[in-house]
């Protein structure tokens, strides 16, 4: 005679139930997870995304340091916003602040599981810029750009209030040198590039680019003739030997300056006003 075994009061699972279970637990997770990246990206942007970008730069690029602001993150857009970047050489010989920021459409995902930004990753981004202002120190000359916008998929560059110029009034410029010197200043309130080639460029490879248009361009040239002649010249080399001796490939299709003005001017003392010719 067989015992039989009593009934129990809890009916088990089928399998086809737990795993209906195990997926809409999941669901749920997934669903928590948007949720809480659409409510709190800016805070997990700062938290986790932040930290890789800097040093993912570092890694690449170990003669600077890198500072960013507050980071802002939109998940439907793909386009990740800095308050500002400041960067510097280690050496000292360069500084620069950029800021507002915003970078769209860059594959950025691999950053959270170690990997570091390849040229590829920035196929499609678009950037904008606002309030760049770069030091190059040792020869005390600044650029300024009010705003910048590059887009990598349409291989295209304009800039808007371009200027380049001393950091120092003209007097500190020339006092710091013993030799006869020349001061340039270079203001244009447009320039577009066209026909770029980025991806080239993040390599390192080449810097090529179609077409390079400069609106109203000024040239202020200033030439002090109160100090003798550097005793040797051999070292100022003329534009075409700069662009020759570059190691990397630079290529420029079509260069238009769409009116200008240049003016030139000589000073013989100290605080004396220079002799002017305007062309």
């Amino acid at each position: 005679m067989q015992n039989e075994r009593p009934a129990s009061g809890r009916r088990r699972l089928s399998p086809l139930k737990i795993v209906s279970y195990l997926g809409l637990a999941a669901g749920a997770l997934v669903l928590v997870c948007a949720v809480a990246a659409l409510l709190f990206s800016d805070a997990i942007a700062n938290r986790f995304v932040k930290p890789r970008i800097a040093q993912a730069f570092v890694e690449a690029y170990p003669a600077y340091a890198i500072r960013i602001a507050d980071m802002k993150y939109s998940v439907a857009q793909n386009r990740i916003g800095f308050d500002s970047i400041a960067l510097r050489s280690v050496d000292s010989t360069f500084s620069g602040t950029i800021g507002p920021v915003s970078v769209s459409g860059i594959a950025w995902t691999h950053l959270l599981w170690g990997g570091s930004l390849e040229a590829g990753d920035f196929a499609t981004s678009v950037l904008e810029v606002q309030d760049i202002v770069l030091n190059f120190l040792p020869s005390q000359y600044e650029l300024r750009c009010k705003r910048l916008h590059v887009s990598v998929a349409d291989s295209t560059m304009a800039a808007d209030s371009l200027a380049i110029h001393p950091s120092l009034g003209d007097e500190q410029f020339f006092e710091q040198d013993k030799f006869r010197k020349t001061r340039f200043s270079v203001a244009a309130p447009q320039c577009r590039v066209t026909g770029v080639s980025y991806l080239e460029m993040l390599q390192g490879t080449m810097y090529r680019t179609r077409s390079v248009r400069i609106h109203d361009v000024f040239l202020d040239i200033l030439m002090t003739r109160d100090k003798p002649n550097p005793p040797d010249t051999s070292r100022l080399l003329m534009p075409h030997e700069i662009l020759s001796s570059m190691e990397t490939l630079l290529q420029v299709d079509s260069l238009s300056v769409m009116d200008g003005r240049i003016k030139y001017g000589e000073r013989f003392m100290v605080g004396a006003t220079p002799s002017l010719n305007n062309v």
